[in-house]
């Protein structure tokens, strides 16, 4: 992946200069209008059905790893007949947020010999009440954050993940042969180098469109302090 957050806050900043020389966002803004666009686009693309098309979207996180916890002393009353109860260690890096589709593509055990599948904790309820619940099906659920796998004994599972967050899918991630100790900026905005592409295209159009609307400054290249001063 080359789409680090530095390269393409400094190529929005670049571009900026050569349309303003006195223009100044800082980095963190040009990023938070990145992050901005990129939940559009991620928004749009689902609309038209086409977000599993997109081409290396999802995050892949490797060896997350679960713990077994109390069944008894869980909070979930639902889990509370679990015959075995599983919990990540560390919650998920934070997804990008909608109501319209999942935001995990897929939860598997490391030797992929095993799939489990999203429900929400009052359908693993209702699951238990009917007929055929002797019959085993993997399953999980995400409840603040946490990956929670019910009736199934494992200790790490890879998944992907739609997330902005790509450092933490590589700090979390047990098996991760990348180096944990590069700057947040030297990760990637997005999994995905295409609407990276585009985010950079959409907020460069948006910001010269308005470097373009400001009156030219009649003292470039000085110092904030004395701009002021012989504006006065």
């Amino acid at each position: 992946m080359t789409n680090t957050r530095l390269k393409e806050v400094s190529r929005v900043q670049n571009e900026l200069r050569l349309n303003n020389k006195d223009s100044y966002f800082s980095r963190r803004t040009i990023l938070f209008m990145l992050e901005d666009k990129l939940k559009f686009l991620i928004s749009q693309k689902n609309g038209e059905k086409s977000l599993y098309r997109e081409n290396q979207l999802f995050a892949h996180m490797s060896c997350f790893e679960l713990e077994k916890i109390d069944v008894i002393k869980c909070g979930i009353v639902e889990f509370r007949t679990c015959k075995t109860l599983m919990k990540s260690k560390e919650r998920l890096p934070e997804t990008v947020d909608s109501k319209y589709f999942n935001n995990i593509l897929n939860v598997t055990s490391i030797d992929t010999g095993s799939i489990f599948s999203p429900l929400t904790v009052r359908e693993y309820a209702q699951s238990k009440r009917r007929k055929y619940a002797h019959i085993e099906r993997l399953t999980y659920y995400i409840i603040d954050g946490y990956l929670y796998i019910p009736d199934y004994e494992v200790y790490a599972v890879d998944l992907d993940i739609l997330t902005l967050r790509v450092e933490e899918t590589v700090k979390k991630s047990a098996c991760s042969k990348e180096d944990c100790c590069k700057s947040y900026w030297d990760y990637p905005l997005i999994s995905s180098d295409r609407l990276a592409e585009a985010a950079v295209r959409e907020v460069i159009q948006e910001l010269v469109g308005t470097v373009k609307s400001i009156p030219p400054d009649e003292n470039p290249n000085l110092d904030e302090n004395i701009k002021s001063k012989t504006t006065n």
